[in-house]
């Protein structure tokens, strides 16, 4: 199955410069596979069934609160005939290189999530409910046009990761604070080098070029990025390209030449073979279909 993309720009609520999607969602049988361009959060309110992130699945129940980091394969089968009831929360994955953070260590938390540690946690007894509490309170906000609403939006947020991340780490038995100077450069660069690559997709770009610009050799670079999103260097550059290339496809007359420099490739062809190969059809055919399916992905609101 080929997964579907989500991305951040798609949601409906955007704060500013703290971009943040809060909603509270129903699976009814299956969510299929999928990945986002964004950090997404996740608690689990009413129902069971499981959730499967980069294959590996665990039980989903009340209580259960999961991490997905940006293009994190992802799905979710609700048990006959339960519904799942969940909120879920996206933020920009620019908090992994230090942007939005404002001084609250959003990008330290995510840097310092241990190697091998599970990306959920199933909460119990009162914890339950003090973090359906939190959730509660984000959506609020993040619906309301209250004073210092973004202040407030982010505090909660930071509140909700660092409650995940205690308990599972004291699960682990790992209870020693975190020292911001113990981040390996090489775990933080990774995600700056994402960032940049969704930041510069429209220039000449090659792995060699970003390995010279962050100090970090080439096999090891690939090996990483690998790691971390499942995909080569290439593949996840024409992924972005082609992603903006579909939103100009949809929202401007450009003709598709003119769409496809504009995105950074330099010859049609090489657009033409990138498009078919992400989207399984032409970029003409796609700008016909969603002219006439405009909308593909729009979350509960209250």
């Amino acid at each position: 199955m080929t997964p579907k993309s989500l991305f951040l720009s798609d949601l409906v609520q955007r704060n500013g410069e703290f971009p943040l999607s809060v909603s509270l969602n129903e699976v009814k049988s299956h969510f299929p596979l999928h990945r986002h361009d964004f950090i997404e959060i996740s608690y689990v309110v009413n129902g069971s069934g499981t959730e499967i992130i980069n294959g590996r699945p665990h039980c989903m129940q009340p209580g259960t609160f999961s991490l997905l980091m940006p293009y994190q394969l992802h799905e979710i089968y609700a048990d006959s005939p339960s519904t799942i009831s969940l909120y879920s929360c996206g933020i920009d994955m620019g908090i992994l290189g230090g942007a939005h953070t404002s001084g609250l260590g959003l990008d330290i938390v995510f840097t310092h999530f241990g190697e091998g540690l599970p990306p959920f946690h199933h909460f119990e007894g009162e914890q339950i409910k003090s973090m359906r509490l939190m959730f509660d309170q984000m959506y609020a906000e993040v619906y309301g046009k209250g004073l210092w609403g973004n202040v407030l939006l982010r505090s909660k947020f930071l509140e909700i990761l660092i409650t995940f991340d205690r308990v599972r780490q004291a699960s682990a038995g790992r209870i020693d604070d975190l020292d911001a100077a113990a981040l390996t450069s090489h775990k933080r660069d990774v995600w700056k080098v994402i960032e940049y690559i969704h930041q510069h997709y429209q220039e000449d770009m090659t792995l060699s070029d970003l390995s010279a610009r962050f100090h970090i050799s080439a096999p090891y670079l690939s090996a990483i990025l690998k790691r971390q999103i499942g995909e080569t260097f290439l593949r996840f550059l024409n992924e972005v390209r082609i992603r903006n290339a579909c939103s100009l496809l949809v929202s401007t007359d450009m003709n598709v030449s003119e769409i496809a420099m504009e995105v950074g490739y330099s010859t049609f062809s090489s657009f033409s073979r990138a498009f078919q190969d992400q989207k399984n059809m032409s970029p003409s055919a796609y700008r016909k279909l969603r002219a006439l399916i405009p909308f593909e992905y729009i979350p509960t609101e209250p």
